[in-house]
């Protein structure tokens, strides 16, 4: 609950509710209580009209002057938590002095308490935080937490918790809260107390078990450490990443970041129409291509999944302020159209899939069709060059194959929709090159395979089949590239994105809007045979993984198709 001046307004109002529960157990359930007796003797709860509260330190002096000792024989320390032995001898000696099973103990030490505890402004060394006790033992939990962000990470990084493994959590601090204190009530526990059960499995309904936790995935090994968003370059075991001066921070290189969480669609942000925001604390990137008002907002964010709750909104609250262009986001996976639709009511849709291939389980040579074309290949005499996983191409040879990208350009007819131009030579050291020559030694097919994060694996970058190319030699250097990536231990091979046979609605499209949307959808489809691709990758054993379109409640419109299809069209 939000305070007004200070936390023991909480504490007041849950003081009431409790004894209020103690009223009605005693009083419209006695008969149900005499009933448990029979099982499980006790004598009535006793508690007062007015509470006794006494501090931490008075309770430890009262255990110090019993003198009750540790386990180890020595006085306990008032900034040390007690144990569930000490808690019950406490309950004994309240019990004689004030006459009461019910009683709150204030002014928790720090080191007793999480890192969202408030601290005590007049002595750091204990916080604003309170236990409630029944019949010796805690019941209640609470006090004032940290409102303030800053203070909330700097005390995190001081108890030795990671901020970025509790993103969810701090989301709701960086939009704004007021000073509120509160308590956490463990009604099974408090029944088991109030009627001496013993066991508080007697008190649960439904108990837990070890299985009741999931499963937890290992996490992968990035193949840059050191650009790592989670422990970025400037952040050291001394300085905090709040402390460490913004202008001496060089950020991690865009490159190292798409090997280290990039996705097919990251491959493009190196065209000069993407402008590439960064966070200061992390790193972390997201790209856009304003056109006419908006921003479109390509792929996802470069940076560890459980970033994402906090790096997709900052994003967009700085593009408001910064830019005032109209956010879509496009292209993006589950876990961000999840954020987008879920937390910040924009609606969402996919008609585009990445076609990902397990090159374990390559499928190509079951295929009858592309079997016989290999064969082709190879009867015609085609020959395939490999270079090496990070390889650099001799400038002679990037020469050749830039002529022959330049002919299959020129031998394109009518409007082409793209993501990125063709620059086969931008960051060799993360991609492997394939290229296919005829009898006379002419390059009639070239592959670009482009590394992604650990868990995308690798991309088909480019897969170009020469005007004049013997006939079999695109599905030949195309299984080769597939099966070269398997023997090299890539689990994961996508072919970008292509277009779906239907159109899914996401989040927050009616039934009737998205009804329209899918019947218009897969007449264009069929028009214009967007699923051309699509079909061909499938024989190589492809299975869709579905990407989305997201974008705020009225925030489309005809301009903001114009603009998407600007964004794609060349």
């Amino acid at each position: 609950m939000a305070i007004e001046e200070h936390y023991h307004e909480s504490l007041e109002v849950i003081d009431q509710v409790i004894k209020k529960i103690f009223e009605v157990i005693y009083g419209k359930h006695r008969r149900e209580v005499q009933l448990i007796k029979h099982q499980f003797p006790s004598e009535d709860l006793v508690w007062l009209d007015k509470t006794p509260i006494i501090t931490f330190s008075e309770g430890i002096r009262m255990l110090n002057e019993s003198g009750w000792r540790t386990e180890d024989g020595k006085e306990l320390s008032d900034l040390e938590d007690i144990s569930t032995r000490d808690e019950i001898r406490l309950g004994e000696l309240v019990k004689e002095k004030y006459h009461t099973d019910y009683y709150i103990m204030d002014k928790f030490p720090a080191s007793a308490r999480p890192f969202y505890a408030m601290p005590d402004p007049n002595d750091n060394r204990f916080t604003n935080a309170y236990d409630i006790f029944v019949r010796g033992q805690e019941i209640v939990s609470g006090g004032q937490r940290i409102h303030n962000p800053i203070m909330l990470e700097e005390r995190m990084r001081q108890m030795g918790v990671d901020p970025a493994s509790m993103e969810e959590y701090m989301e709701g601090f960086q939009w704004g809260v007021p000073p509120h204190a509160g308590a956490g009530i463990g009604l099974e526990r408090m029944l088991m107390l109030i009627l001496k059960l013993g066991n508080i499995r007697l008190a649960s309904m439904f108990h837990r078990d070890p299985k009741s936790f999931p499963a937890q995935d290992q996490p992968m090994v990035l193949r840059h450490p050191e650009a790592s968003t989670l422990h970025p370059p400037w952040e050291s075991n001394s300085t905090s990443a709040n402390e460490a001066p913004l202008i001496e921070r060089k950020f991690q290189e865009l490159a190292d970041l798409i090997a280290n969480y990039g996705d097919a669609t990251s491959t493009s942000w190196f065209d000069e129409r993407f402008q590439v925001w960064r966070d200061v604390n992390t790193g972390a990137a997201v790209a856009y291509v304003p056109i006419n008002g908006y921003a479109i907002i390509a792929g996802n964010p470069l940076c560890d999944v459980s970033q994402y709750p906090k790096i997709v909104p900052q994003f967009l609250r700085w593009l408001k302020k910064e830019t005032r262009l109209k956010p879509i986001w496009i292209l993006c996976c589950l876990e961000v159209e999840d954020i987008l639709g879920e937390k910040l009511g924009w609606r969402s849709l996919s008609c585009v899939a990445e076609e990902r291939v397990d090159p374990l389980h390559n499928q190509a040579a079951s295929d009858g069709e592309i079997a016989r074309k290999i064969r082709q290949a190879e009867n015609n005499g085609v020959k395939i060059t490999t270079f090496q996983f990070g390889q650099s191409i001799p400038g002679k040879l990037q020469e050749r194959i830039d002529k022959r990208i330049h002919g299959w350009l020129s031998n394109r007819k009518g409007t082409q929709i793209h993501l990125s131009h063709i620059r086969p030579w931008r960051d060799q050291r993360h991609r492997q090159y394939f290229y296919a020559t005829d009898r006379d030694g002419n390059i009639c097919s070239f592959v670009t395979l482009a590394q992604l994060s650990p868990k995308n694996g690798m991309q088909v970058k480019y897969s170009l089949d020469f005007p004049g190319s013997p006939s079999g030699s695109i599905e030949y250097i195309v299984t080769h590239a597939i099966q070269t990536a398997a023997k090299s231990g890539v689990k994961m091979l996508t072919f970008g994105g292509g277009a779906t046979a239907t159109l899914t609605p996401g989040h927050n499209i009616s039934s009737t809007k998205a009804k329209i949307l899918a019947t218009t959808y897969e007449a264009i489809v069929k028009q214009f045979k967007l699923n051309r691709k699509t079909e061909f990758r499938a024989k190589l054993g492809a299975h869709e993984d579905p990407v989305y379109i997201a974008y705020p409640k009225h925030g489309l419109g005809t301009k903001g198709i114009r603009a998407v299809l600007n964004f794609f069209e060349d």
